[in-house]
């Protein structure tokens, strides 16, 4: 009896333990977006793009260390990106539905 008590316990701590430390969640990266990101490309190591929900775009210069927003001129989710080079790209997506 006193050994499945202390079993009990030792069950009882276990499954509390990771709910007894708090959660503080951070984007890491890329931030700033908290958007669903469906497609990255890269025109060489340094230059890249990223798109995704809510007509988010983001743009790398270091090689992703760091994204920063560029505008598309939609709210609608973009799917997918290609670039030729550094200036010349085009982004598809819609409204699923």
């Amino acid at each position: 009896m006193r050994r499945r008590l202390v079993f009990l316990l030792g069950i009882g701590l276990l499954m509390t333990a990771p709910f007894s430390q708090a959660q503080n969640w951070q984007w890491q990266n890329p931030l700033p977006t908290g958007n669903s990101l469906s497609d990255v490309v890269f025109v060489n190591e340094n230059t890249g793009w990223i798109v995704g929900g809510s007509g988010t775009i983001l743009h790398t210069t270091d090689g992703g260390a760091t994204w920063t927003f560029q505008e598309s001129g939609t709210g609608s989710g973009l799917a997918e990106i290609c670039f030729r080079d550094s200036q010349q790209g085009f982004a598809v997506g819609g409204e699923s539905g």
